[in-house]
């Protein structure tokens, strides 16, 4: 092209007209052959600087111009921009170097960098674009310890070593993988580092285009990522916006992606569960941690980038909301893999009740994540368990089938909550634990089954009593205590008694303030009867207060489109609507029956008083026929379950 510009000027002698003549053809049979060969581009995403953000700049690159990989490379040999080390490696021989240099499993990804990384291969010739200084990942040899990337790890370069390569080993362990054949595509092994610091000595950069171009274009040749965020109680990772950015891109591509943590970080996870208090209060606090817009990079730019990238994307809640699920999703795995480790250490009746008893902490997280799947299979094999050491008849199998029936009301099957709460209080009465804290749960959730069978007296007995057994046993205050005093609200409530209603609110939140901890579903619950007991006493703006206060408390837990939380929002849309706020009302409800028919529960008390508090919803907005559809629905699922409504939250012709 040169040439061809000299000619145009007139300035072209024969010789170099020649010269051009004979070069052009050949320029167009290798263009032709490099645009039909299937190269994959090496992308500059994962470069990383002294302080561990990725940078804009190409670890393959000269003078600014992006390198390829010779025409051939088969995958996984070196040159291959997806050519990865094994985990196999990386427990073995990689931690056997590092100790050899003197470095520790404890020393970080910042430290090793410099010392081990980038002093191999520095007299050898790169196969990506033929200069000296090879990247770390293109000197490894065998198949046990090197092959194309089946997954690429996203972390921060301030993890220490063994924390890395515990949770990697650990993830291979759960999923039944070959360490040898899981490939990780681990940034600082993988990019070439020498092209890294002579870029970043002449400080070159790139778009931040460019950037997210070619770390989409990885991200989608390797398809799975795995986030390795630090610690579960305040994941470092999510502080990190680089990191952030990797996730983002892995949700957006439709790639696999999976939450790992270190052994350490599950063992200090199950502690907290088993040792902690019965709110499970270091859980929610973990997830209302979590926040993109509090994720920090060394550029104002690149977090600047990021985060309008995200916000321009799903935005910041729905983002929140996907980072905490996958955060259930590890809680709730490794919670099972606990208790069936457990479970598989001998069949002595001591290992088999302690293994219940973590089980029953196990299955409260649970239905608060609404894993109800996931708490019935387990809880039937404890139940079995416990059968098989002599130990049916115990104070822990009641409290499983107490659980189970919990869950089976919960989910509207009134049959099997009836069969397990019975067997439940059987086993108290038949072991004389009627007055502990346990006893307090059975009486307290049967009274609630009474409840929405219609018989209150019942009801309203019951949950005295287990309120009266709580204080006899010095369990108040505590998380249960407030459960079965906003109950006894919702009961007094149903029956228009509004002053006592009120009252039991008031210790309920006495008890949850003294406690000390008030961003839990619990709270969210109660602050939502609080405000429905408001709006039937006449003061709007306090619940409009209250329900705001709940919502956010949803939102922080992850749990806003889960079942768990669509009374509470079917409840904030009924205040909203009594407050003239239609338009929000209807949102809101809409929200909680499309949450309870995706999950099949419709026909559950939730399922119910949605539905007719959105039907009158649609009366008020000029949709007579919408409304009478719901309504037909909903009487039709109250006739089939004979559930009785606690909460009128529509006017009562619409319960005819």
């Amino acid at each position: 092209q040169a040439l061809a510009g000299i000619g145009a000027e007139g300035r072209q002698s024969s010789f170099v007209a020649e010269l051009s003549s004979m070069a052009l053809p050949k320029i167009q049979e290798l263009k032709h052959k490099l645009l039909s060969a299937t190269l994959p581009i090496l992308p500059s995403s994962c470069l990383r600087s002294s302080d561990g953000e990725p940078r804009a700049t190409s670890p393959c690159s000269k003078d600014g111009v992006f390198a390829v990989s010779r025409a051939g490379v088969r995958s996984g040999e070196p040159g291959d921009p997806l050519r990865a080390p094994s985990v196999h490696y990386l427990r073995t021989a990689f931690l056997r170097e590092v100790e050899v240099a003197g470095l520790s499993r404890e020393s970080t990804i910042h430290e090793i960098e410099p010392v081990v990384i980038r002093t191999r291969g520095v007299q050898g010739v790169c196969p990506r674009d033929g200069s000296q200084g090879l990247a770390f990942v293109d000197m490894l040899r065998g198949t046990d310890n090197v092959g194309r990337a089946t997954v690429m790890l996203s972390y921060s370069w301030g993890y220490k070593l063994g924390n890395i390569i515990d949770a990697l080993n650990s993830y291979c362990d759960s999923h039944g993988l070959d360490a040898r054949r899981t490939y990780v595509w681990f940034c600082c092994l993988c990019v070439n580092q020498h092209r890294v610091r002579e870029a970043l000595d002449r400080g070159e950069s790139v778009p931040f285009d460019h950037f997210a171009l070619e770390f989409s274009s990885r991200v989608k040749g390797i398809g799975h990522v795995l986030a390795l965020i630090g610690t579960w109680r305040a994941p470092e990772y999510i502080t990190r916006a680089w990191c952030i950015y990797e996730m983002y891109m892995a949700m957006a591509l439709g790639c696999r992606l999976d939450i790992i943590l270190p052994p350490a970080e599950a063992r200090d996870f199950l502690q907290a569960l088993t040792e902690g208090n019965q709110r499970l209060d270091a859980i929610w606090e973990a997830l209302e941690a979590i926040d993109v817009r509090k994720a920090e990079a060394s550029m104002l730019e690149d977090k600047h980038n990021i985060l309008q990238q995200v916000e321009s994307g799903p935005g910041f809640a729905a983002f929140n909301q996907k980072v905490r699920r996958k955060l259930h999703v590890w809680f709730s795995e490794t919670a099972e893999q606990e208790t069936r480790t457990l479970k598989g250490h001998g069949k002595d009746s001591a290992r088999a009740c302690w293994a219940a008893k973590v089980g029953i902490r196990t299955g409260h997280m649970l239905m608060e994540l609404n894993d109800f799947d996931r708490l019935t299979m387990l809880a039937r094999d404890w139940l079995a368990s416990l059968k098989s050491a002599g130990l049916r008849e115990t104070s822990v199998s009641s409290s499983i089938h107490n659980m189970l029936g919990s869950a089976f009301m919960f989910r509207g099957n009134f049959a099997g909550a009836r069969w397990h709460l019975a067997e439940a209080h059987r086993i108290r009465k038949a072991t004389d634990t009627l007055a502990t804290v346990g006893g307090a749960e059975v009486q307290h959730m049967y009274g609630m089954y009474l409840a929405y069978r219609g018989k209150l007296c019942g009801a309203l007995s019951m949950t005295k009593t287990a309120y009266r057994t709580l204080r006899a046993c010095q369990e108040t205050p505590s998380a249960l205590a407030a459960t079965v005093l906003v109950n006894r609200a919702i009961l007094h409530s149903s029956v228009s008694q509004f002053g006592r209603a009120a009252f039991y609110c008031a210790r309920a939140w006495r008890a949850l303030t003294e406690q000390g901890t008030l961003r839990t579903p619990c709270v969210a619950r109660l602050l939502t009867v609080m405000a429905y007991v408001d709006v039937k006493s006449g003061d709007i703006e306090q619940a409009l207060t209250k329900s705001a206060t709940a919502y956010k408390i949803l939102v922080d837990a992850g749990i806003l489109d889960m079942p768990s939380a669509a009374h509470v929002l079917t409840i904030m849309g009924w205040v909203k609507k009594e407050a003239g706020a239609f338009d929000e009302a209807f949102s809101m409800c809409s929200a909680a029956h499309q949450t309870l028919v995706s999950f099949n529960m419709a026909s559950t008390v939730s399922g119910i008083d949605s539905m007719l508090a959105l039907a009158h919803i649609k009366q008020l907005r000029g949709d007579p026929a919408g409304a009478e559809a719901l309504r037909q629905t909903a009487l039709q699922a109250r006739a089939a379950t004979g559930i009785f409504p606690l909460l009128r939250l529509a006017p009562a012709e619409l319960y005819e």
